[in-house]
Formats: structure tokens, C-alpha cells, sequence
């Protein structure tokens, strides 16, 4: 039963590491893409 608790707060860590990662990610992009295009334009 122990096991299974670390497992699962392992793959929780993991999925909230991941989906942290992915708003940053989008959120620099979303950033960098506004920038090229205001300067393109």
C-alpha cells in the first residue's frame, strides 16, 4: 500500500510539473509571437 501511495504522488509531482512547464512554454511564446508580429508589422 505504501508503494502505491509513492507511485501515485510520484506521478502526481509529475503532471503538475508538466502542466506548470506547458503554461510557461505557452506563455513565453504567446509573449515572443506578439513581439515578432507587433515588429513585423
Amino acid at each position: 500500500m505504501v508503494e502505491f501511495l509513492v507511485v501515485l504522488a510520484g506521478l502526481g509531482f509529475v503532471c503538475l510539473v508538466t502542466a506548470l512547464f506547458v503554461v510557461i512554454a505557452r506563455f513565453f511564446a504567446k509573449r515572443w509571437l506578439s513581439d515578432d508580429d507587433g515588429s513585423s508589422l
